[in-house]
């Protein structure tokens, strides 16, 4: 059955702004009604159940909310958002999209705490690596993304030597790794720096380092920590990272994720690349098991331009192989 997600909002403008984000939106997990009279929201409450409900913030509590809604949240003026028992409040004007980033973590993480046996314990690591540069590995990588935090809670470390904003509506917090990269090389405790930059919104994205030297100068024990700092969190499911190069602190991130996605092309020499990428593990002595191991091969696709609307990233092949994946891997 469809969870349905049902917005009240006086201001019809908004309500209608919301409704259109929804339509572009076909990985959000929710069907969703709108309603700008409260009498009709209230009638529908009558013989409805509704999953989330997001109120405006000119409203008091009302007894048919609390009896046909599992979760409630409601807007407020002020920039951090505040809880009680019934309901989380949650900041209005800033852009849907955070809103609706806000709402989800939340309810993802009100949902593992009532289904714990639905979710893995601990954090899963998982590693977009490619040979060489192709926009059609990026595309497929924020695929990925997208497509996880229909369900769970992810933090997306792009570690890609070159960043290029690609998908604008899938991309924030850019210009911090170096940051983040900092306090791994200072020893300091990364999920405090998380914390920091969330500012009561739980940050989905890490990207955009200074320069690629940053990245370049980890090395493995930098990676152990960071490793070691992200299975403490208890804010994520899923740790996503992307890599298109190779270094020992690298090849560290590599051994110790969950899972390894090596994109492959469908060229000979792309084939040869692969051949080579195994031989080179294999001498290094690093052995990766079968079930951690996967690889996706990617078709060539011209996109046209970067950064690519969202509606193109749902319909492209990238986004049907990046579904696939996720079918393969059981995420």
């Amino acid at each position: 059955m469809e969870r349905i997600f049902a917005l009240y909002d006086s201001d019809f403008y908004y309500a209608t702004r919301f409704m259109e984000y929804f339509k572009k939106r076909r990985e959000i997990p929710f069907e969703i009604i709108i309603f700008t009279h409260l009498e009709s929201l209230k009638e529908f409450l009558q013989t409805n159940f509704v999953n989330v409900l997001l109120l405006g913030s000119d409203l008091d509590e009302d007894e048919i909310f609390t009896n046909k809604v599992k979760y409630i949240y409601q807007f407020n003026d002020d920039q951090k958002s505040r809880e009680n028992m019934d309901r989380c409040f949650i900041h209005k004007h800033q852009p849907v999209q955070q809103v609706m980033q806000d709402i989800l973590s939340d309810f993802r993480s009100r949902e593992s705490r009532i289904h714990p046996e639905s979710s893995k314990d601990g954090v899963n690591i998982l590693t977009v690596f490619l040979p060489r540069q192709r926009q059609e590995a990026h595309v497929f990588t924020m695929a990925l993304y997208a497509l996880l935090l229909k369900y769970k809670n992810v933090l997306f470390i792009n570690l890609e030597l070159l960043p290029v904003t690609l998908v604008k509506e899938l991309e924030s917090n850019r210009d911090v790794l170096s940051e983040i990269i900092y306090y791994i090389k200072e020893n300091k405790d990364i999920n405090t720096k998380l914390k920091e930059l969330s500012n009561q919104t739980l940050i989905t994205n890490l990207g955009g380092a200074d320069h690629a030297s940053d990245i370049l100068a980890l090395d493995s024990e930098d990676i152990k920590k960071l490793i070691g700092d992200l299975r403490r969190n208890t804010d994520y499911q899923i740790i996503l990272f992307y890599i298109n190069s190779i270094s020992e602190a690298l090849m560290e991130l590599i051994i110790h994720s969950d899972s390894l996605i090596t994109i492959k092309g469908c060229t000979e020499y792309d084939k040869a690349l692969y051949e080579t990428w195994l031989k080179q593990l294999q001498r290094c002595g690093k052995q990766i098991s079968q079930e951690q191991n996967f690889f996706v091969e990617l078709l060539d696709e011209d996109y046209g331009q970067a950064p690519i609307p969202q509606d193109q990233l749902i319909n492209s092949k990238a986004w049907q192989a990046a579904e696939s994946c996720l079918e393969t891997i059981g995420l």
